[in-house]
């Protein structure tokens, strides 16, 4: 091949990757682009359902000032979830915001200072999309964030940890209790001993009850001890290997009904 022509070429190859890199870049910081997701969730403690995290990832190469964010929960209502007048988040380029929230109380509109059940419409299948107010104004955000989680047949794991304190081998009870005016919160084990390094008592077994270890608790700490709550971690274990035959046999048998659906 003539050298002229394969230099021309190679110059229409890096002209056109040179155009295509600029034209990516404009995309990315022309206008804004943010995807989200949103999680409802139920606290059997309390009466209404509420948004429980939210999460925000800015796809662009811009950063974003965000001053409110909502939850539409039907076409004409908005669910306030935070609110950043004072104080914008400012969303970096391809920055991620994401924050859990706790249970509410109660829900009350802007206009009318009345109380609002709003748990139909949270677990009503009409379309819920989070509304953002941006210093680009209305931003709708359309795209989910994909996120991978284990299918309905397993089983999900969650460490425990009690307020960063160790564990050993032999944990009988997870104690809470105030004294002098302090919470304190400590794990009781089998040898007597307590995760803050003191001693209770010798005669502490596997045997010993709940109710033996708070006559124990308020004879040695007395009348200033108050909020007593002492949980059992003795029977908290369960074996895992029993539980995953359990979850094969179920898989196996959804298996073979879908077959049969199949056939069908």
């Amino acid at each position: 091949m003539d050298l002229n022509k394969i230099i021309t070429i190679l110059s229409l190859t890096i002209s056109f990757l040179s155009l295509g890199y600029a034209a990516r870049a404009f995309s990315l910081k022309n206008k804004i682009k943010i995807r989200g997701s949103f999680s409802p969730i139920r606290d059997f403690n309390y009466k209404d359902r509420y948004f429980g995290s939210i999460c925000l990832e800015n796809m662009k190469d811009r950063r974003v000032a965000i001053y409110k964010i909502y939850i539409r929960i039907n076409y004409l209502n908005y669910l306030l979830i935070e609110s950043f007048d004072e104080n914008p988040l400012v969303l970096d380029s391809f920055g991620i915001f994401k924050k859990e929230y706790s249970p509410v109380n109660y829900y009350i509109s802007d206009l009318l200072q009345y109380k609002f059940d709003i748990n139909k419409s949270i677990i009503s299948k009409s379309k819920k999309e989070i509304v953002l107010s941006t210093n680009f104004g209305k931003y709708i955000v359309r795209k989910d964030i994909s996120k991978w989680s284990p299918n309905y047949l397993s089983t999900k794991l969650i460490p425990v940890r009690f307020n960063n304190i160790k564990n050993s081998l032999s944990p009988l009870y997870n104690v809470s209790l105030q004294f002098n005016g302090q919470t304190n919160i400590f794990i009781v084990y089998q040898n007597g001993y307590t995760s803050l390094g003191n001693f209770l008592d010798k005669k502490i077994t596997n045997k010993t009850s709940k109710q033996e270890i708070e006559n124990i608790l308020r004879h040695r700490y007395g009348s200033e001890i108050s909020n007593l709550k002492v949980s059992d971690l003795r029977n908290f274990e369960k074996e895992l290997v029993l539980t995953s035959k359990l979850q094969t046999m179920i898989l196996i048998t959804f298996l073979k009904i879908q077959n049969l659906m199949k056939k069908r």
